[in-house]
C-alpha cells in the first residue's frame, strides 16, 4: 500500500525522464555543441554508489509515515543529490582523460 503518493509521483516522472535525458555534454571544446552522454553509459562506467540511496528512496512510498522515516527518507535524499554530482564529476573527468 502506498503511504506517500506524492514521493511516488516524484519518483514515478524522475524514471520517466532519466533515461532520455543527457546527463553531460561530450563536446571537443567550449564553442560547439557537444553530443549528450545518457545517464545509462554514466551509471554503468562509475555510478554504482548512486543506487544505493535510490533504493532506499523508492522504498520511500511504501514505509510508514514516522519521523525517522521521514529523516531517513530526508538523508538518502540529500546523500543521493550529493552522489549525483560526484558522479557527473567523475564522469567528465573520465571523459576529459579520454578525449
Amino acid at each position: 500500500m502506498v503511504k506517500n503518493r506524492v514521493l511516488l509521483a516524484l519518483l514515478l516522472i524522475a524514471l520517466a525522464a532519466a533515461p532520455s535525458l543527457g546527463f553531460l555534454e561530450l563536446a571537443a571544446n567550449r564553442l560547439v555543441s557537444g553530443a549528450p552522454v545518457g545517464l545509462p553509459a554514466a551509471l554503468a562506467a562509475s555510478g554504482r554508489g548512486v543506487l544505493v540511496p535510490a533504493a532506499l528512496l523508492a522504498l520511500g512510498p511504501f514505509l510508514p509515515q514516522r519521523r525517522l522515516t521521514q529523516a531517513v527518507i530526508a538523508l538518502a535524499a540529500a546523500a543521493f543529490l550529493l552522489l549525483w554530482v560526484h558522479l557527473a564529476g567523475a564522469e567528465a573527468a573520465r571523459l576529459a582523460a579520454s578525449a
